[in-house]
């Protein structure tokens, strides 16, 4: 993982992050932790997909499983 996107992540530890998934689901949580391979560490974990809600709770998400990540504003 570049620098730039190091700090970009590192910013947002303990802020609640936006991941869409390669199986076209929607996950929230805040993040607790992340690596050089994207794998990602939330906290109150949360899928959707269509009108569907599961509580993951503390979780881990393998960075290959990921296709884009919503960041929070820097506000």
């Amino acid at each position: 993982m570049s620098e730039n996107f190091s700090m970009l992540f590192l910013k947002c530890i303990n802020k609640k992050i936006t991941l869409r998934m390669n199986n076209g689901k929607t996950i929230n949580g805040m993040l607790v932790e992340y690596d050089e391979f994207m794998n990602m560490t939330l906290n109150d974990a949360r899928e959707e997909s269509n009108e569907n809600f599961k509580n993951l709770g503390n979780t881990l998400i393998r960075g290959s499983s990921i296709t884009a990540i919503v960041l929070p504003d820097e506000n």
